[in-house]
């Protein structure tokens, strides 16, 4: 079968499910092109990829609560929108996964919603 040229969509169609892709992933130097290759690897399995850096939070105070607080609300809408987490799991800054990714997955967990969770 050849692969397909076509570019994803970036509004997802009814019958695509939404994938919150949870992880530490935000935190790399190149985290907006890296969500951008990650939707796009769910648009190739008929998914609706959601990157936690897909909402802009430019009214806050850098490293400050107004923005930590925006930035909790702002996944927190991502995950109650998508109907399953695919979460990377690998150890982030430590012998552990990340810590946020853990409470992603919790809180999807406790909305009813499918995780799942990838080593690299």
């Amino acid at each position: 079968m050849a692969e397909s040229t076509k570019e994803p969509t970036s509004t997802p169609t009814t019958s695509q499910p939404k994938i919150y892709l949870a992880g530490p992933d935000v935190f790399l130097p190149n985290a907006v092109a890296h969500g951008a290759h990650l939707k796009t690897l769910c648009a190739a399995q008929n998914a609706h990829g959601l990157f936690p850096l897909d909402k802009t939070l430019t009214s806050h105070p850098p490293n400050s609560y107004s923005l930590a607080h925006a930035i909790r609300e702002a996944n927190m809408n991502l995950i109650k929108e998508s109907d399953a987490v695919l979460a990377n799991m690998t150890p982030f800054r430590g012998p552990s996964m990340d810590v946020g990714t853990a409470y992603e997955m919790g809180a999807a967990s406790a909305l009813g919603e499918d995780c799942c969770g990838v080593y690299a």
